[in-house]
């Protein structure tokens, strides 16, 4: 036979032998990228039956030993399908949870203007027993923005810097001596009734929490307090009859137009007279009716492929002051900080639907320290000293909560995928879940699988202390 034709077959399995040695080279390069150890598949697998039965059988016994990676796998799948999906942006996560909610509570249709700020990491409600509980949380200065974050101002203090820095000549000419001194006396007696009313209230409210868990009352708190705290309902008349002499000598030991500036001075010499109040419902109240099974639950859905947003942006309308850092926070990012990571799930898939057990809107309302004709009547001056910007735009006590939204017991039913159920799992496992909660709140979580890279995620709440979810508030 001619010599070329003897060589034939030797160059065949040469080319073989290095294909076989090529597909062994680049499935070392995989292993390298994914991790994976590819020698017990070698030692398998026999080179006897060819080389296309020899790569079939490493392939088939690679797939076999790799254990599933969700990061790999949605690697992989995105490159399978080219362009990968949108991923969530927490942010407009946020946003979308936020116009959604605020639908839920108001009824509105356009929530573009609404001064609600949505807390993403809610405030324990426990002033029925700690009543200087509230009057701190109403008096925090929040900054503006669609979410809640105080900007470490208070209002109370403000306030009162505010109506004492305001120069009027007329403001301190004693108009009548007798009215001055009876202005006096009575300015004593609502500041000894003041001091007196939170441990009243304290001790009342005590009492009525204990009797409701004993089952020995059946009335709400506004009842109880009328039938059995005589002692926290003689303080408030005997504070209403005080204000209501204040009111008068202030009117005849200054003149009427600055009765209104005087008696707010009176009231507001201590910070711990001036207080907030409920005004209605009580969160007393409001856990009394869950106690009696009398509540009201609350249920959002909703998906970021759906129509539903917002018109016009909170952050434009009121000038975005500042971006709250409680955005980069809990439940759609994970984590804290600049290393939040957000979900990995993408926009189509996933869905969320939030519920709560209960909810109630508890209405605000300052004391009679605060007088909004001496706002209105002396906001621009004139002042003793350099005034800094308190209602103007970008002002430092532009906001004044008229009501706050508590609820109880949240529960999260999430469709993400597998990387971020695993991620959830682990959150929860440490107590970092963002459960619209504090990190020490307990919560238990269920996974159901769905399909290949589908889970939904069941995330409940196993604190029964209401919870802070929202503030509405009025523009000064």
């Amino acid at each position: 036979l001619p010599r070329k034709s003897l060589a034939s077959p030797f160059l065949i399995t040469m080319t073989l032998s290095k294909l076989s040695l090529l597909f062994i080279v680049l499935l070392s390069i995989v292993q390298l990228f994914y991790g994976q150890d590819l020698s017990q598949c070698v030692g398998e697998c026999h080179k006897d039956g060819g080389v296309r039965k020899y790569v079939d059988c490493v392939n088939d016994c690679w797939k076999k030993h790799t254990p599933h990676d969700p990061l790999h796998e949605t690697r992989r799948r995105d490159d399978d399908l080219g362009t990968p999906k949108a991923k969530i942006d927490p942010e407009a996560a946020w946003n979308k949870y936020r116009a959604t909610l605020i639908k839920s509570l108001t009824k509105a249709s356009d929530v573009s203007k609404s001064r609600i700020q949505v807390l993403t990491v809610p405030i324990d409600a426990t002033w029925d027993e700690e009543p200087e509980k509230f009057s701190e949380l109403c008096d925090q200065v929040p900054f503006a923005s669609g979410f809640y974050e105080s900007s470490g101002y208070t209002i109370r203090e403000q306030y009162r810097n505010f109506i004492n820095n305001i120069n009027k000549a007329r403001d301190n000419a004693i108009v009548s001596n007798s009215d001055k001194k009876e202005l006096d006396k009575w300015s004593k007696v609502h500041a000894s009734k003041i001091a007196a009313l939170s441990p009243a209230r304290r001790t009342c409210a005590t009492n009525f929490m204990n009797a409701k868990r004993n089952g020995q009352t059946t009335l709400d708190y506004d009842q109880y307090e009328i039938s059995h705290c005589p002692q926290f309902q003689k303080l408030n008349k005997d504070i209403e009859e005080a204000n209501m002499w204040i009111e008068w000598h202030s009117a005849l030991a200054y003149g009427v137009d600055f009765a209104s500036l005087v008696q707010s001075r009176m009231q507001s010499k201590e910070i711990s007279s001036m207080e907030f109040k409920e005004f209605g419902t009580r969160l007393a109240d409001f856990k009394a009716g869950i106690a009696r099974g009398e509540s009201s639950s609350l249920d959002i859905n909703f998906s970021l492929t759906s129509s539903d947003q917002v018109k016009e942006s909170y952050d434009k309308f009121v000038k975005g002051m500042k971006r709250p850092s409680s955005l980069t926070g809990s439940m759609f990012s994970l984590m804290s900080g600049p290393s939040a990571a957000g979900l990995s799930t993408s926009v189509d898939v996933f869905k969320m639907k939030l519920s709560f057990k209960a909810w109630k809107k508890i209405r605000v309302v300052p004391g009679d320290w605060f007088a909004s004709s001496v706002v209105e009547q002396f906001k621009n001056g004139p002042f003793i000293h350099r005034q800094a910007n308190l209602f103007g735009s970008g002002g430092s006590m532009t906001l004044m909560p008229k009501a706050i939204y508590v609820a109880v017991q949240p529960k999260v039913e999430m469709t993400v995928n597998k990387e971020d159920s695993f991620r959830f799992n682990k959150s929860v496992q440490e107590g970092k879940s963002g459960l619209f909660s504090s990190k020490s709140v307990t919560a238990k979580i269920d996974t159901k699988f769905i399909s290949e890279d589908t889970y939904k995620l069941t995330i409940t709440s196993l604190s029964k202390v209401p919870q802070v979810i929202a503030i509405d508030f009025d523009s000064l």
